[in-house]
C-alpha cells in the first residue's frame, strides 16, 4: 500500500507538473485544498476512487497509470496495445507518429519522397542494427553508475557533515563510477559512429560497380538520364553567356552530346564498365601509358634478324 502510495502521488506530481499547473489550480479543478493535494503527491494520503476518477478526467488518462498498474497513460486501447506489445511508452509511440507527420506536413518531403517510408526505413535499420543494441546496454550502464554516483555523493556529504560536527573522520565510498561513466559514454560515441556509418554511402562506393551505383542512388536510369540532360541543358545556357572562344568551343561539344540518344548511349557504356567509373579511367591511362612505352622501346630496339 505504501508504495502504491508513493507511486501516486510522484506520478501525480508528475503531470501537474508536465501540463504547467500549480498545485491551487489542480486542487481547485478536482475539488479539494491545496494542502490535501500536496498530501497526495508527498505519498502520505491514499486517493479514494471518486478522486482517482476525477483525476483521470482531468488528465484524459488511465486510472491505472496512477495505481502504478501500467507504465501507459494513455486511455487509447489500440495505442495500449502497442505498448503492450513492444514494451515502449505512449510517449515514445506517439512521438515517432507525430514526427513522421511532422516531416510530411512541415514541407521538409513532398508526397513524392515518401517521407513516411524513409523516416521508417531509418528507423528500423537502427533498431534491428547491434549497435544500436550496444548503445541501449551502455545507457543502461550509465544509469546504474549514475545511480552509484548519487548514493556516493549523498554519503560523501553525510559523513563531511559528520566529520565537521563532531570532530571525528569516517572514510566514504570510493568514486570508481566516474571511470566507468566516462568508458561508457566513449562506448556509446564509439556505437553512434558505426550506425552513421550505415547511411554513409560515401564508404560503399569504392566497393560498387555503376550499375550497383545506380542502384544504390535509388534512381532508375530513366531518372538518371533526365538528370544529366538536364545538367548539360544548364551547362549549355550558362557557357552561352560568356564570349570566350574556348568556351563557344565547349557549347559545340557539349551539343553534340545533348541529344537524348547519345546520352542513353554513354549512360550505357558507364553502366557496363566494372569497376568504379574513376578507378576504371586511372586504370585506362596506365595501359595506355604502357602501351606507349613498349611501342617506343619497340623502335629503339628492332628486333635483331
Amino acid at each position: 500500500m505504501e508504495q502504491t502510495k508513493d507511486l501516486f502521488g510522484k506520478r501525480l506530481f508528475e503531470l501537474r507538473e508536465s501540463r504547467g499547473e500549480s498545485q491551487q489550480e489542480l486542487a481547485d479543478s478536482i475539488g479539494i485544498t491545496r494542502q490535501s493535494l500536496s498530501r497526495y503527491e508527498l505519498g502520505e494520503r491514499t486517493a479514494n476512487i471518486d478522486l482517482l476518477k476525477k483525476i483521470s478526467e482531468h488528465y484524459n488518462i488511465s486510472a491505472d497509470y496512477l495505481l502504478g498498474l501500467t507504465d501507459n497513460a494513455t486511455v487509447d486501447t489500440n495505442l495500449q496495445a502497442v505498448c503492450e506489445y513492444t514494451g515502449l511508452s505512449d510517449k515514445a509511440i506517439l512521438t515517432i507518429k507525430d514526427y513522421v507527420y511532422n516531416l510530411t506536413a512541415s514541407g521538409a518531403f513532398t508526397p513524392e519522397d515518401k517521407a513516411d517510408e524513409l523516416f521508417y526505413y531509418v528507423l528500423n535499420t537502427v533498431l534491428c542494427s547491434l549497435d544500436f543494441y550496444d548503445v541501449l546496454h551502455y545507457f543502461g550502464n550509465m544509469q546504474i553508475y549514475s545511480k552509484q554516483y548519487f548514493l556516493a555523493t549523498l554519503k560523501e556529504n553525510f559523513f563531511d557533515y559528520i566529520n565537521d560536527k563532531y570532530d571525528t573522520f569516517f572514510t566514504s565510498s570510493n568514486w570508481y563510477q566516474t571511470t566507468e561513466l566516462d568508458v561508457d559514454r566513449y562506448k556509446i560515441s564509439r556505437e553512434i559512429e558505426k550506425l552513421s556509418d550505415i547511411f554513409d554511402g560515401r564508404l560503399k562506393i569504392n566497393h560498387l560497380n555503376n550499375k550497383e551505383l545506380l542502384h544504390y542512388s535509388g534512381l532508375t536510369k530513366q531518372e538518371f538520364q533526365e538528370i544529366i540532360e538536364t545538367n548539360i541543358q544548364t551547362a549549355i545556357q550558362e557557357a552561352e553567356k560568356d564570349e570566350d572562344l574556348a568556351n563557344l568551343r565547349n557549347i559545340k561539344a557539349m551539343k553534340l552530346l545533348s541529344s537524348s540518344d547519345e546520352i542513353s548511349k554513354l549512360i550505357n557504356e558507364i553502366l557496363e564498365v566494372p569497376e568504379n567509373f574513376k578507378l576504371f579511367m586511372e586504370n585506362e591511362r596506365i595501359r595506355f601509358i604502357n602501351e606507349w612505352e613498349v611501342e617506343q622501346n619497340g623502335k629503339h630496339n628492332p628486333p635483331k634478324e
